[in-house]
């Protein structure tokens, strides 16, 4: 097995007396999209800026490329491109002149400028001043910037938030394209599952900076549920009588996690001799939206 091109072991970061992130054991492979998943306020921001060296962890140990952070910061930075936050640029340049600026930081050529722009479809509008860029042109040329050294791992923080469909998928083709043909290994984050599952090879989930769940999507599937729905003129008194069932009363309706189909029967004779109404029934399997929820505890997206 290849060594991950991200490896942490119990990486952890306190603030005032509370961890942000706790504990965790990321493993990210060579060439492969890394979904990171979670609610805002997770953890996720911090997990990258730790991966940066932006931020010191309080504990636990960070490997990059199959070296550790610490002993060999500068190295690895060389090879690691990144968004995190609000991507910066000079509105009042061109995209090209923005390039420029970087090119004498990092010390590339002009030719790898016009590389990168032509990478992230940017090459016909570089004489375009930036403050005239649609958000989307505006995220491609934050990655341009992040590709200028043509690092080996990127890191990318909510790079399609506030996008409109278009844009989004522009990047997600865009992201794609740089896993699939130049075996640059990706790691996203997002709230978003529906984002995500159209993009990753493999996800992680945090949660109050815990790693709940790590790998496929196909693997995440295997937790799916089966939800049954039952809607009455007595949720309460169906609560009680239906007891040994463990139901739930949400929203006044009995729900029940994984009840087998040759269940129901008997459980629809027990509230009907309780003379207790029925509404409604529907049994199925959560889908992996609501199963994501489930997972974070929060069905609303956040705002």
């Amino acid at each position: 097995m290849k060594t991950p091109v991200i490896k942490t072991e119990n990486l952890t970061k306190t603030y005032g007396g509370i961890n942000r992130v706790d504990g965790l054991n990321l493993k990210i492979p060579e060439g492969k999209i890394y979904g990171f998943l979670g609610a805002n306020g997770a953890g996720k921001t911090t997990t990258m800026k730790m991966l940066l060296g932006l931020t010191p962890p309080s504990g636990g140990r960070i490997e990059i490329f199959g070296t550790p952070f610490e002993e060999n910061r500068i190295e690895i930075l060389k090879k690691t491109g990144s968004i995190i936050e609000n991507p910066s640029y000079y509105g009042h340049l061109t995209g090209k002149e923005n390039l420029k600026l970087l090119e004498k930081i990092l010390d590339v050529s002009e030719e790898e400028s016009e590389k990168v722009l032509k990478l992230v479809g940017l090459y016909e509008e570089r004489d375009k001043k930036v403050k005239n860029y649609s958000l989307g042109m505006k995220q491609r040329l934050a990655i341009a910037m992040a590709l200028l050294r043509d690092p080996k791992l990127l890191i990318l923080d909510e790079p399609t938030n506030g996008l409109d469909p278009e844009g989004i998928r522009e990047i997600r083709e865009l992201l794609k394209s740089l896993a699939r043909k130049r075996n640059i290994t990706v790691m996203i984050s997002s709230h978003q599952l529906s984002e995500i599952e159209k993009i990753a090879d493999i996800i992680g989930i945090l949660k109050d900076g815990k790693l709940i769940f790590e790998g496929t999507l196909k693997e995440l599937e295997r937790y799916k549920k089966l939800k049954t729905t039952l809607e009455t003129d007595d949720g309460l008194l169906g609560l009680e009588v239906l007891s040994d069932y463990h139901p739930k009363l949400l929203d006044d309706k009995l729900v029940f996690e994984n009840l087998k189909k040759e269940e129901i029967p008997p459980l629809i004779k027990k509230l009907v001799n309780a003379g207790i109404g029925i509404y409604e029934l529907s049994h199925e399997q959560l889908n992996l939206e609501d199963l994501y929820f489930e997972i974070i505890g929060e069905r609303d997206e956040p705002k």
